[in-house]
């Protein structure tokens, strides 16, 4: 009874840490906070700094384009070459049409709203983007503010404010070119943030910076492939299991042979049997206990950590266990420094040489985090 209650109050404390850093903006900011009761709420009094922030619909407007193009990454480089980017910032995400096309979804933001709402956010994903789902119709409707009406047509999320034009469902799919579904979705200020928390869980633990804006200076995408580090800690874990299973097998078979070869150990045979037979049970209550979060918190939190000390990030990868920092900050050293004394860091080191440049010293950093 003790076990499970610590159990149920640390899984509790590792959501709130993780959603304390995911923000809604929509008049004004607000914190998602995950309760005893595990129901997901706003919180308006927060001093922790976010990191990743969703965007009401009236903070961006929205555009779809087809492109004839088959790979979508190519038809997202297409969209870009045809957007002025001024004095706005644009969000991309390409859906695949068939064979032969892609679609791009364009969210547009002005760079004084990121500024005076969000300027130390790593991320900023759209409203659309985490409420749209196929075959339903979601109202948002929000106290003071014109109902917003968002889908997921086959071209991608769409969404549109309500206005002379827009007052209904029906005018809103003709509009939006999608057939009426027969699932309409009403979205209040008591549900937005139960909505929100699962359109994050639905959505951007499939896509995670496949189009947000990096913030801190550097307006450069990221690209981590963070459904592929998944699968690969899958694999490791399986591939662990597998070799310590072979292990087990081969010390059985040795303690065979020794007992048939030696009679008179018997005894200390026995008793090493009793002891590996302990030590397999507890492996296994251990291995029950592991839990597999499809988003690496812990990662972001040490990228947070020298993009505070200075760095200006252009590349993070992940291989063989390892995660791969690249960047420029005034000294190399001084990074490594800090990765190496952070607490969720395992083992920090260079990938490679560090060189010198305008802006900076330039390098690499591998590092491994903790397991919580």
């Amino acid at each position: 009874m003790t076990q499970s209650f610590t159990e149920n109050k640390l899984n509790l404390q590792i959501v709130n840490k993780a959603l304390n850093r995911v923000a809604y903006i929509t008049n004004h900011t607000k914190s998602l906070v995950y309760g005893a009761d595990k129901n997901v709420s706003f919180s308006e009094e927060s001093s922790v700094r976010h990191w990743i922030v969703v965007l009401g619909r009236q903070h961006y407007s929205e555009v779809q384009s087809s492109y004839p193009i088959a790979d979508p990454v190519d038809a997202i480089k297409a969209a870009k070459f045809e957007v002025d980017e001024t004095d706005q910032i644009h969000f991309y995400n390409a859906y695949q049409l068939d064979e032969q096309s892609c679609s791009v979804t364009i969210w547009s933001v002005n760079k004084e709203t990121v500024e005076q709402l969000c300027p130390k956010a790593f991320y900023i994903v759209p409203e659309s983007y985490l409420l749209a789902e196929k075959n339903s119709l979601a109202v948002v409707d929000l106290e003071g503010q014109p109902n917003v009406y968002i889908a997921k047509g086959a071209k991608g999320p769409v969404s549109y404010i309500e206005d002379s034009f827009i007052d209904t469902a029906e005018s809103f799919c003709q509009l939006a070119e999608i057939a009426l579904p027969e699932n309409i979705v009403s979205i209040d200020g008591r549900s937005i943030a139960k909505s929100l928390f699962h359109g994050m869980k639905r959505n951007l633990s499939k896509s995670l910076i496949q189009f947000f804006y990096f913030g801190s200076g550097n307006q450069q995408s990221l690209n981590v492939p963070y459904k592929a580090i998944g699968l690969t800690f899958v694999a490791v874990v399986a591939l662990c299991n597998a070799m310590f299973s072979s292990f087990l097998m081969y010390q059985e078979k040795s303690v065979t042979t020794e007992f048939e070869e030696k009679r008179t150990q018997v005894e200390q045979v026995l008793d090493s049997q009793n002891e590996l037979a302990q030590q397999i049970e507890l492996n296994r209550l251990l291995s029950s206990q592991i839990s597999i979060d499809d988003t690496p918190w812990r990662a972001i939190e040490v990228v947070g950590s020298a993009v505070n000390a200075g760095m200006q990030i252009t590349n993070l990868s992940y291989q063989n266990g390892e995660y791969r920092l690249a960047g420029v900050a005034e000294k190399a050293t001084t990074i490594l420094s800090l990765l190496s004394s952070h607490e969720a860091v395992q083992a920090a080191s260079f990938a490679g040489p560090v060189r010198e440049s305008r802006t900076g010293e330039r390098f690499s950093i591998n590092f491994k985090t903790k397991a919580f």
